[in-house]
């Protein structure tokens, strides 16, 4: 227990003759159950020989690059050095129907993940409400 009276699952382990400390959870948010079903993961890493803690933070490193490379970041950062050479009332119209049209559909999609099923797929859903203009320019 924490000064704090925070109650936190932790594991201690060696790796490369150090001991570390790593944070399951808190508890009662963590059960008892999930902490040794992580704590038991992490064993299996470690065997494997490999320090879960390291494991851990490349993981969270590449769900971060994953998030910056997502449709919508590219797009906006796009946008933002495109609309320097045009009127301010058609980027404001672009930007609108990114937001509106596109980045619902595949904004939260990664840029490597999106083929062209799912380009097909966001057309057809504007061209369906009669867009058809907007749907050939989101092509």
């Amino acid at each position: 227990m924490k000064p704090t009276g925070a109650k936190l699952w932790h594991w201690k382990y060696r790796f490369q003759g150090k001991e570390k400390l790593m944070a399951i959870g808190a508890y009662p948010d963590v059960s008892l159950a999930q902490a040794r079903e992580k704590r038991d993961d992490g064993r299996k890493v470690l065997a494997a020989g490999t320090d879960p803690m390291s494991q851990r933070h490349e993981l969270k490193v590449a769900q971060r690059i994953a998030m910056e490379a997502s449709f919508e970041a590219v797009a906006r950062k796009w946008w933002e050095s495109w609309k320097a050479a045009r009127s301010p009332r058609h980027a404001e119209y672009v930007q609108r129907r990114l937001e509106s049209d596109v980045f619902p559909i595949i904004g939260h999609r990664s840029i490597s993940e999106i083929g062209a099923v799912e380009r097909v797929s966001m057309v057809k859903r504007i061209e369906a409400r009669g867009a058809l203009d907007i749907a050939k320019r989101s092509m």
